[in-house]
């Protein structure tokens, strides 16, 4: 099957209220025109036509493009097939319900709050698992039972079924042959900003101004090229991983904890020592070590100091939706009972031009596995915590 990624609607940061953007496809249907006159079948990431689905308390809505394509289609007297399921979108209404439950108890509830709290992050966590990564298997079966010829999906789906093809190829007997993507190569500038803010007024909106300054192309991926993984796609996996297994990535991480007390799964993080040696330091001799961090808001940096009895590292996210964009520092004591490590975290000088603090835990699973040779000097060596 030839696959196809699209773009369903931009986000434009500015200083002005923005709703999203829809794109125009121009160059999309120029590219489908080849396949006019073939007897070719599609699937379609839709469950109906209808604009709009009502399932109390949510309303779906449907990308426009995909209609837009349903159109075409059916114009050109192809078979079409719908690849989702309004089961799918039964179980968000349901997810949906759960939690306004849970938050109108939360407006009357005292003793119990902190629960409420850590279960209503959890259904907003499986709400998006469901509906950015859940959905796939609903589409790749649906793929398998009809056996399209050209899939339109959105860029985040197509871009996740591109770089596990192997993997659904041995478990939905699915090949993808071609891999279509949309490309941005325009986007307003801030003068088409300014333009579009004064023209704009309650017949003509900003969005509808600022789409014919977004242009984009559909891209053919050359089977050599190098994808990345979407990173809001990663992190909401990341998310569901925290919530339901307590871990981030599927590795064998040296420490675990949370930077965040009230509700854990968010703050969860995993610490990985790649390199450590013993340095001496103001009579001291702790272990130097560099490694990095994993966690729900994405990848960093991590370097510090393992003593007997406390570890300092700072952190620096490199890869990251939300995360700081200031290095953190963290300080923790070793309880010696149990061998957790317990203390604070500080971001230095955060957007507010002041330092921030919190409070973070932790705990190691496992041995520096490059410090077995190292010895302590008889002087200065007391019983490291591992």
């Amino acid at each position: 099957m030839k696959l196809f990624g699209l773009i369903e609607q931009m986000n434009i940061y500015s200083i002005f209220p923005l709703e999203s953007i829809v794109p125009s496809h121009s160059d999309l249907f120029k590219t489908l025109e080849k396949y006019e006159n073939n007897s070719l079948s599609v699937g379609l990431q839709l469950d109906s036509t209808e604009k709009v689905l009502k399932i109390p308390p949510l309303e779906f809505h449907r990308q426009e493009i995909f209609l837009e394509l349903f159109k075409y289609f059916n114009k050109n007297s192809k078979k079409i097939h719908f690849l989702e399921s309004r089961e799918h979108f039964e179980s968000l209404a349901e997810i949906a319900r759960k939690a306004s439950k849970i938050q109108k108890q939360l407006k009357k509830s005292k003793n119990n709050k902190k629960e409420l709290e850590l279960e209503s992050y959890k259904l907003g966590v499986e709400f998006k698992y469901i509906q950015a990564i859940g959905i796939n298997d609903v589409i790749l079966k649906n793929i398998s039972l009809y056996k399209p010829d050209l899939v339109f999906i959105g860029e985040g789906h197509a871009n996740w079924f591109y770089l596990n093809k192997k993997e659904i190829r041995k478990k939905y007997d699915i090949q993808i042959e071609e891999y279509y993507r949309d490309k941005v190569i325009k986007q307003p500038t801030q003068d088409d900003l300014m333009f579009a803010a004064g023209a704009s007024d309650k017949h003509l909106r900003m969005e509808d101004i600022l789409k014919d300054k977004l242009e984009i192309i559909t891209e053919k991926i050359n089977p050599n090229q190098r994808l990345e993984p979407e990173l809001q796609t990663l992190l909401i996996q990341r998310n569901y991983n925290a919530v339901k297994k307590g871990r981030i990535i599927n590795k064998n991480p040296h420490f675990i904890g949370t930077w965040d007390l009230e509700i854990e799964p968010r703050g969860l993080f995993e610490l990985y020592i790649e390199k450590a040696s013993l340095k001496e330091k103001d009579g001291s001799f702790p272990i130097e070590f560099v490694g990095k961090i994993e966690d729900c808001l994405g990848s960093a940096t991590a370097e510090g100091d393992l003593y007997p009895d406390y570890i300092t590292f700072t952190k620096k996210y490199y890869k990251h939706l939300e995360g700081s964009e200031q290095p953190v520092r963290y300080e923790g004591k070793f309880n010696l009972s149990d061998g957790e490590v317990s203390g604070e975290y500080q971001i230095l000088h955060s957007s507010n031009g002041s330092n921030k603090f919190g409070s973070f835990k932790m705990e190691q699973l496992r041995e520096i596995d490059d410090i077995s040779s190292l010895i302590l000097p008889r002087s200065k060596s007391r019983p490291l915590p591992f």
